[in-house]
């Protein structure tokens, strides 16, 4: 992996396009990605999941503090996690609509302390914004996932 550039990816749900011009991506099948020199189809990587939510739809994933936030970031990866997906957005049926300054308020402290830490660690931003995406990547994030497949902004 390359520690001083990080190339972004879209992902959204089944189709993941490259939006880095580092290198060339294609799309090999359904959720699988060839990123020539980062990503290969033969290693399967562990996308650990952050939700920054007050509302998660599972209680273990609540990360609201920066120490627990940390904690976990780096038991992930210890464990084998080769990207963070931060999430500010419940999806989950019923959640409360926050606003879009609301979302930014939870996932962009969380990268930044992330980076911090971790200044290597490659983030995913789980939102369906693209104000939100566009700004996670700006602040370090190299992956969009989107679970809307860019039809809800």
């Amino acid at each position: 992996m390359p520690s001083i550039i990080r190339p972004a990816l879209v992902l959204f749900g089944a189709l993941t396009v490259a939006c880095g011009l580092l290198y060339p991506a294609a799309v090999t099948g359904i959720g699988r990605l060839a990123f020539e020199g980062v990503f290969r189809r033969d290693v399967p990587l562990v996308m650990g999941i952050l939700n920054v939510t007050p509302d998660s739809f599972y209680d273990g994933f609540r990360y609201t503090s920066k120490e627990a936030l940390l904690q976990q970031v780096s038991k992930m990866l210890h464990e084998g996690a080769a990207i963070i997906d931060i999430g500010g957005y419940s999806s989950r049926p019923g959640a409360t609509h926050i606003t879009e300054e609301e979302e930014l308020s939870r996932v962009l402290p969380a990268i930044g302390a992330i980076l911090d830490q971790h200044p290597d660690a490659w983030l995913s931003i789980d939102t369906f914004r693209s104000g939100v995406a566009r700004v996670a990547v700006q602040a370090g994030a190299c992956m969009v996932n989107d679970i809307s497949a860019g039809t809800l902004d």
